[in-house]
């Protein structure tokens, strides 16, 4: 083998090599970005729900009720 066929051989093995990883780090990146986004929602769903919660103890303090749990097994803890 000439000095020329190796190296287009290990260009070629490079080229792939650089191909394949680039590729894997391109998915990494796009499923970390679906994660990032997913999270995003979660909490945006959370504050909401927060938000909620917090709406009904004030509406609860204004009116004089006071919430109880339905079940009497947790009820006492």
């Amino acid at each position: 083998m000439q000095a020329w066929e190796f190296a287009l051989v290990q260009a070629v093995i490079v080229a792939s090599a650089l191909s394949f990883f680039g590729y894997k780090t391109w998915r990494h990146h796009q499923r970390f970005e679906r994660l990032r986004a997913e999270m995003v929602a979660l909490e945006t769903k959370r504050a909401e729900l927060l938000a909620k919660v917090e709406r009904i103890k004030a509406d609860d303090r204004r009116s004089g009720k006071a919430r109880t749990r339905s079940n009497p097994a947790t009820a006492a803890s």
